[in-house]
């Protein structure tokens, strides 16, 4: 429980702090998304589609396999160009990962999105399509766990207040920094942009 109003101000700066620090680390999912050559607004829109045309049902048929020829109706030939390159591509539902400095990262493609695991730190970074700025509170509080256990610094408010850390979010709701965004798969959140 925060003690006084200055300290809960702390913990909710911290909060904001984390949250930003938060949606600059969803960029590597990003960046490990594009590097698969996988289409962000497919995942987006289509969710699973964009990235699992290669995946067999349990029956042996692939996504693709009901398209007896190309489609002339404007939705289905959208399908059908996703579910193509998506089949082209090949791309596995788990694998590994390389970023720009050369750091493996774990990942597994899900519904509209991806995970990358460090498989060192074991930090959890989440995203989904296609927004690249949003963010789901859900994985953003993931993240948040795994940062307050590793006891890092600049922390120090929150870790004594997580208990708080929902309410403190309506709060930065309420004041105008965090704004909700409805996306297709579902609800997640915006930083309000600095100018």
């Amino acid at each position: 429980m925060i003690e006084n109003d200055e300290n809960r101000n702390l913990a909710k700066d911290e909060l904001y702090k984390a949250i930003r620090y938060f949606v600059e680390r969803q960029q590597l999912v990003v960046q490990a998304v594009l590097d698969m050559k996988l289409d962000i607004n497919a995942i987006g829109k289509f969710g699973s589609l964009g990235w699992a045309s290669s995946a067999s049902a349990g029956n042996g048929q692939k996504p693709l396999d009901r398209f007896q020829k190309e489609p002339s109706d404007e939705f289905e030939k959208e399908i059908y160009a996703i579910l193509k390159h998506s089949e082209e591509i090949k791309v596995p539902r788990k694998g590994v990962w390389k970023d720009k400095s050369g750091q493996e990262w774990n990942y597994i493609l899900h519904g509209g999105g991806c995970l990358l695991i460090n498989p060192e730190s074991q930090e959890p970074i989440d995203w989904d399509c296609p927004n690249t700025k949003a963010f789901d509170y859900s994985f953003f509080e993931v993240h948040l766990e795994w940062r307050l256990k590793q006891n890092q610094n600049g922390l120090i408010y929150l870790r004594d207040s997580k208990n708080e850390v929902e309410d403190l979010f309506s709060e930065l709701i309420n004041d105008g920094l965090i704004q909700k965004c409805p996306m297709p798969m579902g609800l997640v959140y915006t930083l309000k942009i600095e100018s």
